[in-house]
């Protein structure tokens, strides 16, 4: 069923005129009930490219491997921390090294390296900008309070290109969620459908009275970020 819902927001963006979209809507539900069309991205997918930054021991926030090399994670996460230590997925694993190579503190993102690379890691696809369309269907993938034991994968959908601050550059992304998210989640992946990277959490908006809306770095400033890496 999520697998029928991702490719009908898919198509929503992509058709003009409500003509073509009912067209296309019946031909979904003839796939559906054919079992061709494919599933969505599923939680373990997810977990599997989430990492959490460690801060003195414990948890600070979260991150998404993009490789056997690097991790992305938002910038205010690591800012202040003189030693990072990244969590790999696994509860019994032990936090290794990586330092900052590169970031955008306007963006709030942040590249971050591994000192020992990982092993049979493919390289995480980022969408572009363009691919991005409102209510497409995104799925959250982070540790609430960056708890090793509370990853959690929360499907929510695209609103809009947003500014992180009143009169700054267009840099991110509203996305609205099913569920509410508590701290430690920032520096997580917002990814879609196909388990494409669409964004970089950083920040939950429930100071603004919007618990369930989350801003995100946008695909141009994440593929700005990795330029040349």
């Amino acid at each position: 069923m999520i697998g029928f819902k991702c490719t009908i927001f898919k198509l929503a963006g992509r058709l003009k005129g409500m003509k073509k979209f009912l067209l296309s809507l019946l031909s979904l539900a003839f796939l559906a009930s054919s079992s061709i069309a494919g599933e969505c991205v599923s939680e373990k997918e997810l977990y599997m490219r989430s990492v959490i930054i460690e801060k003195y021991g414990r948890g600070a926030g979260s991150g998404v491997i993009l490789d056997e090399r690097y991790i992305l994670t938002a910038y205010h996460v690591v800012e202040d921390i003189e030693r990072i230590w990244i969590r790999l997925p696994g509860e019994a694993n032990l936090p290794v090294p990586a330092h900052l190579v590169r970031h955008d503190k306007e963006a709030d993102i942040a590249l971050l390296q591994l000192e020992e690379p990982l092993v049979n890691v493919p390289r995480l696809h980022v969408v572009h900008s363009k691919d991005m369309h409102p209510n497409m269907l995104v799925f959250l993938g982070a540790y609430a309070f960056a708890d090793p034991g509370r990853f959690g994968m929360v499907e929510g959908h695209y609103l809009a290109p947003a500014r992180l601050k009143e009169g700054g550059p267009v840099t991110a992304s509203f996305i609205h969620l099913k569920k509410r998210t508590y701290g430690g989640d920032s520096g997580g992946g917002v990814f879609n459908c196909f388990g494409d990277l669409v964004g970089i959490e950083v920040g939950n908006l429930a100071h603004q009275n919007r618990p369930y809306h989350i801003a995100a770095v946008s695909p141009a400033f994440i593929q700005w970020v990795l330029r040349a890496f």
